[in-house]
Formats: structure tokens, sequence, C-alpha cells
């Protein structure tokens, strides 16, 4: 009404009918306690009062969108966080994933590293925008309806054998193969569902067996290399380049996926499928040359 001076003319570029404007018109008047609109002899313009509103209201909004483009702007410059748990294969495909994405795309990228032994410090990495992406075994969150998780790798569990003990000859190893050795298992807080599962097996097939709970993928690694028993980690944690030990694939039906987990409303971002589609790529060029 304050650019048109006519009820007609607003429910047209409202795109209502000229009845709703005067309800609504109406409504507002009532609800402030004065007039907005007089009409004299068939023509509608604004009361003192509701000039006075009109041209406050313009600045109002003048203000509005230019704190909207301020955080807009602020939000645009801002780096998206891709939190990793350096696990081996992550010292392999990230640098090429950042190559890959920085080279197509300028907004900012940065890599930062997390220890995934608490589920809750992890979930608030998300939630206070410290993280835009985790990557971590799909399991992690609990199936949390506030994350998201879209899917990089699939595997089972392995077994971290001591370099001199003959274990390393079999190409896998069974349950049976597990008895008479100490085992090291990583698992975090609260506990994952793969890793529950796996524990349960172990104790349900093989009663007599010491089985201990680590919290660090790499603490698995060295007690298998100090020779103080055997390790067992998610597949996809495995690091080749370890000369201590030897890695063998657990012959045991508990799949797990290793993938980026992130809050659902990050979906609506204008870079989520960049960063997706660049992770993906990524991960298929390097795995091939790593598992």
């Amino acid at each position: 009404m304050g650019q048109t001076k006519s009820v007609t003319q607003t429910a047209t570029q409202l795109y209502v009918s000229q009845s709703t404007v005067s309800k609504n018109l109406k409504r507002l008047e009532t609800e402030l306690g004065f007039k907005i609109i007089a009409v004299h002899a068939h023509q509608t313009d604004l009361t003192p009062e509701g000039h006075y509103l009109y041209t406050h209201l313009q600045q109002l909004a003048a203000q509005f969108n230019q704190v909207l483009e301020h955080i807009y702007a602020d939000k645009a410059s801002r780096p998206i966080t891709v939190c990793h748990s350096i696990i081996p294969f992550e010292r392999v495909f990230l640098p090429a994933f950042f190559h890959r994405f920085t080279a197509q795309h300028n907004r900012p990228i940065q890599l930062s590293s997390f220890r995934p032994a608490s589920y809750a410090a992890s979930l608030n990495l998300l939630l206070n925008q410290q993280a835009t992406f985790i990557l971590m075994q799909e399991d992690f969150f609990h199936a949390d309806p506030r994350i998201a998780f879209t899917p990089l790798l699939r595997g089972h569990y392995s077994v971290i054998i001591p370099r001199d003990q003959l274990l390393t000859l079999k190409s896998k190893l069974s349950l049976t193969d597990l008895a008479q050795h100490k085992l090291w298992i990583w698992n975090s807080t609260p506990p994952v569902h793969s890793a529950i599962r796996l524990s349960n097996t172990l104790r349900q097939t093989l009663p007599n067996l010491e089985l201990t709970t680590v919290k660090n993928i790499a603490e698995c690694a060295m007690y298998a290399a100090s020779g103080e028993g055997l390790g067992l980690i998610p597949g996809f944690a495995i690091d080749p380049q370890n000369t201590d030990v030897v890695y063998r694939p657990l012959d045991l039906d508990i799949p797990m996926t290793y993938g980026v987990s992130y809050l659902r409303a990050t979906k609506q971002e204008t870079y989520f499928t960049a960063i997706i589609d660049a992770l993906q790529a990524t991960v298929a060029d390097k795995q091939a040359t790593w598992f």
C-alpha cells in the first residue's frame, strides 16, 4: 500500500484477492490501535501515522537486508572443515581430495584431525559448527536422526599380527586362529555396534579369550608390534606401510562402512554435492592402490 496507494494494485502485486488485502489491513489497524489508510473520494492514501510507519519500516527492511547480506557473505567465506581421525588411508587420499576440490572451486576448505574416542565430543563438533563433515564409520553416530551419512568404503574387520608369527602365512584368519592369543580391539564411547557384535561373537566362541578394548586404533598396532597379542580394527584402518606388523582380514561376516557424516541441513548447502563428489572420486582412485 505504501508504494501503490491502491488496494487493487497491492492485491495484484501480491497475487491475492482485494478482500484479503483489506481484511489484513483492518486486522493490522486493530492490533496497532490506529488507522493506516484513509479513503477520500474513492482515493486511498496512507494516514500520517501510516506514512510514518511505512517510512520507518522501509528503513528497517533495508537494514535487515544488509544484515542478511553480511551473514551470507561471511558464511560463504567460512572454510568448509573436514574432520578426520588420521588413519593411514586418510593420509593418502585427503591431500588428493583437497587438491581436486580446490582446483575446481573457490570455497576455502580446511582439514582438521580429531580423536574419535567419544561420540558426544565428536557430535558437538558438528552441532557447534567446528566441523562441517566428519570422516568415520557409519555406526559411530548410532543412527542419530540429526546426522546424515554418505558411504565411501565398505569392508570387514582386520587382524594385526606381529610380523614374526606363522599366522602371517594365512590369507584370512578364522575365529579359531585367534584362540590362545591376547586380543586388543578398538572401540569408542559409547561402543559402536560393529565392535560390540564382534566382541560378543568372540566371547561366545572363545570363552577363555583375553579381550581388551582400547580407544585408539594405533594402540592396537603397537600392542601387536610389541608381541603382546593381536589387534582387531576396521579393515579401512589398515596401514600396509607399517613393516612391524602384517594385516589379514578376519573371515567373519560383520560388515562395516566408512564414509562421511554431517548434519542433515548441510545437504541444502551449495557446496554439498561438490564435496561429496570429490570425496567419492578420490577414494575410488586411491583404494585400489592401498587395500
